[in-house]
């Protein structure tokens, strides 16, 4: 992760962020939490990689990890910054919200083929990812009603439905795929 990610992090847990820096909006603490799931998802799988040897199906997984871990890094600063329309907005915090869905993809492919010993770093970064689409969803509903064009919002909404739904049962399968995994 960026030195500048870690910056910003102990800065907004401190709750002292430099006067020229605003404090972080709902959005960009969302974006954050995304690409620390991505990383634990990725730490998970570069483990087991370390352990058991080469997979080209888990290798590409922890390409596409990385590639999402940076998109979620990017929309930080595009979720911190207002942008010049309602819609723009939204539209960020859609891309930023695709990103977590992918992290909870990737999770779902490889929750069977992780160590046993990575299991709870793999839901770890799942939940991160849930949570912080969750909270994106709500700042997409909040902030469509604002953009006064149907012809947008209608389109964007039914995106955000299906994008939830399809989530929501991902992180379910996740779940009960752990819940087998485990001992007790």
């Amino acid at each position: 992760m960026s030195s500048w990610l870690d910056h910003k992090a102990r800065e907004w847990l401190a709750g002292e962020p430099e006067a020229s820096s605003p404090a972080p909006r709902g959005a960009a603490v969302a974006a954050y939490a995304g690409a620390l799931g991505a990383a634990r998802v990725l730490a998970a799988c570069r483990r087991t990689l370390r352990e058991r040897g080469s997979s080209a199906s888990m290798e590409a997984s922890c390409r596409e990890l990385l590639s999402l871990v940076g998109k979620l890094e990017a929309q930080v600063d595009r979720t911190d910054s207002p942008g010049p329309t309602h819609r723009d907005r939204v539209e960020v915090l859609l891309e930023t919200l695709d990103a977590c869905v992918g992290v909870l993809d990737v999770a779902e492919r490889e929750v069977d083929s992780v160590r046993s010993e990575e299991i709870a770093e793999l839901w770890t970064g799942a939940e991160l990812a849930a949570a912080s689409l969750e909270a994106l969803a709500i700042g997409v509903r909040v902030g469509l009603p604002e953009i006064g064009d149907e012809a947008y919002a209608r389109p964007a909404k039914g995106r955000l439905v299906r994008s939830l739904h399809e989530a929501r049962r991902v992180r379910e399968r996740i779940l009960q795929a752990v819940e087998g995994r485990l001992v007790l």
